[in-house]
């Protein structure tokens, strides 16, 4: 089975499913904070800008989050 979304980026989409959606399906406003992200990583070093999000859902690890800016 193929994930293709209609718009975006598979990482977008699910992204968006896992926050925003996620969020209002648990009764809450938002999605809460931001995630702020250590764009120097070596994980992300190769990493073209609009890949980053793709590179960040499937296949990085929790040490790019420099840390998490509460809402």
């Amino acid at each position: 089975m193929t994930f293709r979304p209609a718009d975006g980026t598979p990482a977008e989409r699910l992204w968006r499913e896992g926050s925003l959606h996620g969020a209002q399906a648990c009764g809450f406003a938002g999605a809460g904070g931001e995630v702020v992200v250590r764009r120097d990583h070596p994980a992300l070093e190769l990493v073209d800008d609009e890949h980053l999000l793709d590179a960040i859902v499937f296949g990085a690890g929790a040490s790019v989050v420099e840390r998490v800016i509460p809402a």
